[in-house]
Order: C-alpha cells, then sequence, then structure tokens
C-alpha cells in the first residue's frame, strides 16, 4: 500500500509538474508573441520616421533659402543703420536746442532729415511696399525725436548748470 500512494502521489506530482510545464509554455509563448509585436511596431515606427527624414538634398535648399532670408535682413539692416543720424547732424541738432531753438524748429529739421533720408532709402530700392515705407518712416520720427528729447534734456542740464 504505501508502494501504491507514493506512486499516486507521484503521477499527482508529475501532473501537477506537466500541467504547469504547460502553463509556462503558454505563458512563454504569449509573453513572446507581445515582445515580438513591439519590436515590429518599433521597426515601422522607426522606418516611418526614417523615411520622414530630410534628404540631404532638401537640408542644402533649406540652408540655402535661410542663409539668402539672413542675407538680405543684414543688408536692409545694413542700409538703415547707415541712414542713421550723423555725427555732424547731432551736433547741429545739440547746438539748435543749446541755442534754446523754438520746438518746431528742431521739429522742421528733424522732418526734413526724415524725409531726406527716406527719399534715399526709397530710391535705394523700388520695391518697398506701403507698410514698409509707412514702418520705416515711424522708425526715423521715433529715432529723431529721441534725440531732439535727448538733446532738450541736455540742454535743460546745460542750462541748469549754468
Amino acid at each position: 500500500d504505501l508502494a501504491a500512494a507514493f506512486e499516486a502521489r507521484a503521477r499527482g506530482l508529475e501532473a501537477t509538474i506537466e500541467e504547469h510545464s504547460e502553463q509556462l509554455k503558454a505563458s512563454q509563448e504569449e509573453a513572446s508573441r507581445v515582445a515580438r509585436q513591439g519590436l515590429e511596431d518599433v521597426a515601422s515606427s522607426l522606418a516611418a520616421g526614417l523615411s520622414e527624414k530630410a534628404s540631404p538634398q532638401q537640408l542644402r535648399d533649406i540652408v540655402r533659402e535661410a542663409w539668402s532670408r539672413e542675407e538680405s535682413h543684414i543688408s536692409r539692416l545694413q542700409r538703415l543703420c547707415e541712414s542713421k543720424v550723423s555725427a555732424g547732424e547731432f551736433a547741429a541738432l545739440a547746438a539748435l536746442a543749446e541755442g534754446k531753438a523754438a520746438m518746431a524748429d528742431v521739429e522742421a529739421i528733424a522732418q526734413r532729415h526724415v524725409q531726406k533720408r527716406l527719399a534715399a532709402l526709397i530710391s535705394e530700392q523700388q520695391l518697398l511696399g506701403k507698410a514698409e515705407v509707412q514702418s520705416i518712416a515711424v522708425a526715423a520720427a521715433t529715432e529723431a525725436r529721441a534725440h531732439i528729447r535727448n538733446c532738450e534734456r541736455k540742454a535743460e542740464e546745460i542750462a541748469r548748470k549754468q
């Protein structure tokens, strides 16, 4: 009887081991299938990402276009910088302000200066749009007013010191 009980117990253990082995095998196959699917998803995602990348020629075209845009911006900035009030003109405005010139006279001189610079800029570039001309005129007038205010402040400081 002991041998029969032992044998029954061994068969029970073998059946349990076989059952657990089948469950582990099924779990392993499922995990392998999920991992394979994940790898396929990542591979397709990477392939799609690679196809969306720009080619070297496209990158060259993008850089060339950006470069030409930057060059045009730089040349426009250079023209604007060259159109700033010169030292001699600033000295004349300062002399007028120190001589207690009337605000109307200073404003008229500043307006003439702005118009002269604007005419020079427009003649340089005939293709400027109306909005660009207005923005340049407003910027130049604002800058001239700022210089006038500085001259007035300096004149007031000089007057206070005397």
